[in-house]
């Protein structure tokens, strides 16, 4: 966000009117994570050269090797998203090839999501893991919803009980059959702990 030879690209002003209303930084697999309205605003600000306010954008003509563009990055943004390929097979074995919340079972919507964030190949544990539904998989790394260790089932964000996602309080969690692929009770305890404060 800094151009050694012109200072700040985008002022703290600037990131404050971007189309965040409760903006949440959270930790992912892959590192910080923005929202995606968020992420693709900077990065159309700093694209942009001179940085343009919103009124002179929508002056700017429309670009279609834009278009081609996205895809490429979006198909970029579902491979990583997808975890690292071992990490996610183990995981589609253990889980049955099931979403362990929703019981999804279309495989190319499933994800490997990391309980505690990854930090080095010791992290791409099952143990360390849950088979996900990409909308699962987003609501538990922005802490919208996290595990209950004792009863096994899933709990929601205050916000999330306005939303249709709303069924998925007290739900129970799905688990591998085989005990020693089951997810770390100590590890969902560190992320309840984290965005529940209890």
């Amino acid at each position: 966000m800094i151009d050694p030879t012109k200072g700040f690209l985008i002022s703290e002003e600037e990131l404050q009117r971007l189309p965040a209303p409760k903006h949440r930084w959270r930790t992912q697999s892959s590192g910080i994570a923005l929202e995606p309205a968020v992420a693709r605003a900077i990065d159309l600000r700093v694209l942009n050269k001179p940085l343009l306010n919103a009124d002179e954008a929508a002056l700017e003509p429309f670009d279609p090797k834009n278009i081609e563009d996205g895809r490429e990055k979006i198909k970029r943004e579902i491979v990583l998203r997808r975890g690292q390929r071992v990490f996610r097979t183990k995981l589609l074995s253990a889980y049955d090839e099931k979403c362990a919340i929703t019981g999804c079972d279309l495989v190319d919507l499933l994800e490997a999501a990391h309980i505690l964030p990854f930090k080095g190949p010791d992290t791409n544990d099952v143990r360390n893991g849950l088979l996900l539904r990409s909308d699962m998989h987003t609501l538990f790394d922005c802490g919208l919803i996290s595990i209950d260790t004792k009863t096994m089932t899933i709990m929601v964000a205050p916000e999330v009980l306005r939303t249709t996602y709303r069924s998925l309080e007290k739900r129970k969690l799905r688990l591998p059959k085989v005990q020693n692929q089951r997810p770390s009770t100590a590890a969902l305890d560190a992320h309840r702990r984290a965005n529940f404060g209890n």
